[in-house]
């Protein structure tokens, strides 16, 4: 009986050290938003890609956004970044510390992107991206 809790209770954790997600949002528009200070030569035309460790691609656009689900919360992660197919940044993170839902998203005016915890309460675009599957980024089309 106690090796079977065990083996029940290891499961658990196993399952649960995937349920880190990142919520990328759409590039900011309209009238509120300044490229003035931006030196990558982004504009609001372009196409972001986005990527984490060997994770599908998620295209990035003042139309589009995406998620990235079942994240390891033990493991570090690579982001990568390319804007227009070009190298623009890549740094590494961990869920070390942080809440287990992230959003990731661009700084118009600095040309910069950042990764800040989504508190309890709080609603992102991530809510209206459906996960497909496991381990795996889900797409977002844009609705309007």
């Amino acid at each position: 009986m106690l090796i079977l809790m065990s083996a029940l209770f290891g499961l658990s954790i196993v399952a649960n050290a995937s349920d880190g997600k990142v919520c990328v949002q759409k590039i900011p528009s309209g009238p509120t938003s300044s490229w003035k200070g931006n030196d990558t030569g982004a504009t609001e035309r372009n196409t972001f890609s986005v990527r984490i460790d060997d994770l599908p691609v998620i295209s990035v656009t003042t139309n589009s956004s995406g998620l990235f689900t079942n994240l390891s919360l033990i493991e570090k992660h690579l982001v990568t970044i390319r804007l227009e197919n070009k190298p623009l940044t890549s740094f590494r993170f961990s869920f070390d510390g942080r809440a287990h839902h992230l959003r990731l998203w661009y700084n118009e005016f600095y040309g910069t992107w950042s990764l800040s915890d989504v508190r309890v309460g709080e609603k992102c675009e991530c809510s209206r991206s459906l996960p497909t599957n496991k381990g795996a980024a889900s797409h977002r089309s844009p609705t309007g």
